[in-house]
């Protein structure tokens, strides 16, 4: 970033209270000088945003909670994106038995052909903009909030959008796992390894090549999590109960029946997921419903291959992101960021995930 001399801006620096190096003062005068309607302004708000562009960007692919889930693969902006779909799945692994053979004879042969699964991509977009009065007595980290705040936008758009094709997929099998045992409400260890049941009897492989799925990841709500904190020693083991209780919101939990479990906001009741799950379909939901004596959804996951059954296609170049300091803008006195990305997203397999309710 380009910054003026601080001797040239000492006058406009009566509002900066962040601190008092010479840093600090060339930011505060980077900030103001990009607030005046002139040329000079105009390539010092260009500076700043350009500033701005590659922690945006890589935050885009840290701090979602699907990139871990979903595959990314950047494509060319005409290439059409196609995936095939897996040929082996539980409903036909019949199909593949090894034979018997007697001493002469051609053995038959077994064609692998499944359909495929072409994906539109659709652009995203968000934008910020602040009034020049604004800018001109704000503070750098007010900037700073600004930009965080278009960053989380789009943060916001990718984990609503993945989680959703998730919850379509899930819904479409038509299958929540509950413990029908359990008082109303009440989350219990017998419906986590029912959950991890489920899975491995819809799935392909065998004994002797698990090449199915196993539910090896759990994503609760917060609420779940804590009810989780109320089982004892008759329910789970000591040591488990104790990483329970020193275990914090953001960090998973590991140890209990081999899983992995995450405290995931959208989940809950009333949260988003939920809401989109139980919503009617006319009314822009997925038109399911819990199982009786359940309130809240949870889901299962094998997180093991998770790239080869859901993609996130990203067009080149990604997401680009502009400042919008033109005389359109200045006659509105104000100065912009924004941006968009032109990405999709895909469930090539719906098998590998799974919801539970308790």
């Amino acid at each position: 970033m380009t910054y003026v001399k601080v001797d040239q801006r000492e006058l406009g620096l009566r509002n900066w209270q962040a601190g008092d190096s010479p840093n600090d003062r060339a930011m505060a005068a980077e900030l103001q000088l990009a607030a005046e309607p002139t040329p000079e302004g105009n390539k010092a708000w260009a500076d700043i945003i350009f500033t701005a562009t590659t922690p945006i960007r890589t935050a885009m692919l840290t701090e979602d909670t699907i990139s871990d889930i979903f595959l990314v693969e950047r494509v060319g902006k005409n290439q059409l994106i196609d995936y095939q779909i897996n040929f082996f799945q539980n409903s036909n692994r019949h199909e593949f038995i090894a034979y018997t053979l007697p001493d002469t004879g051609r053995l038959p042969q077994r064609y692998a052909s499944a359909g495929n699964v072409i994906v539109d991509s659709y652009r995203i977009g968000n934008a910020i903009d602040f009034h020049l009065r604004y800018l001109e007595t704000a503070r750098w980290n007010i900037l700073a909030q600004g930009i965080e705040a278009y960053r989380d936008g789009f943060v916001q758009k990718v984990n609503s959008d993945g989680w959703g094709l998730l919850m379509g997929a899930m819904r479409n099998s038509g299958i929540v796992i509950n413990d029908e045992l359990a008082p109303q409400g009440y989350i219990t260890p017998r419906l986590l390894t029912l959950m991890q049941v489920y899975m491995r009897r819809i799935s392909g492989g065998s004994n002797m090549n698990r090449s199915g799925f196993a539910m090896t990841d759990l994503y609760v709500s917060p609420e779940a999590a804590a009810a989780m904190r109320s089982w004892d020693a008759t329910m789970v083991p000591q040591r488990v109960l104790e990483q329970i209780y020193s275990t914090g919101a953001d960090t998973p939990l590991s140890g209990l029946f081999d899983l992995t479990i995450h405290q995931l906001d959208d989940l809950g009741v009333g949260q988003p997921l939920q809401e989109l799950f139980l919503t009617p379909r006319d009314e822009g939901g997925l038109g399911g419903s819990l199982p009786p004596g359940t309130t809240e959804l949870i889901i299962g996951m094998d997180r093991r291959n998770t790239g080869v059954y859901a993609k996130m296609p990203i067009r080149d170049p990604g997401l680009v992101t502009f400042p919008d300091n033109d005389s359109s803008t200045i006659r509105h006195q104000t100065r912009g960021i924004f941006g968009w990305q032109n990405s999709g997203m895909a469930v090539l397999d719906p098998n590998f995930c799974t919801l539970g309710a308790f």
